[in-house]
């Protein structure tokens, strides 16, 4: 005699939800993976100078400045008087037609929140940015080191 075994198989039940939702709005553009900030000009800034945060607002980046060691906020991307907003790229690409960096070399900050493939000789040392092209930078600030 055959033992015989009934075997039961039961199919998943497929539910299905729909919502319509419309889209909102679109959001202002920016570049990709770029990180920005606004926030008060402390004193007249130029465009594409590191700065760090104050009481008062941004002021330019110092190496001689202890304090500003590891303070960096990021770099302006405009000009900005002061008392006004000014933006401010904190990580991401950049590009700057007049700029004519070596590709692959690191950059640096220096005396006034400029930007310089040669780090500055007192003071900390921060590399901010690496040159993508002459006149692409990728910002990404590492952690500075006392001199």
């Amino acid at each position: 005699m055959t033992d015989v075994v009934k075997v039961v198989v039961k199919e998943p039940e497929t539910v299905r939800i729909s919502q319509a939702v419309l889209p909102g709005p679109p959001g202002p553009p920016g570049a990709a993976g770029a990180q920005t900030l606004s926030i008060v000009a402390a004193q007249n800034l130029s465009g594409h100078r590191m700065v760090v945060a104050t009481s008062a607002g941004a002021v330019y980046a110092d190496p001689t400045n202890l304090a500003h060691a590891d303070a960096l906020l990021g770099l302006t991307t405009g000009a900005a008087l002061a008392g006004n907003q000014v933006d401010v790229l904190v990580a991401g690409e950049i590009e700057e037609p007049s700029w004519s960096w070596t590709p692959g070399l690191p950059l640096y900050v220096i005396a006034s929140g400029l930007l310089s493939h040669t780090p500055p000789s007192a003071g900390w040392v921060q590399m901010v940015a690496l040159a993508v092209t002459a006149t692409r930078i990728l910002l990404t600030p590492r952690q500075s080191i006392l001199q």
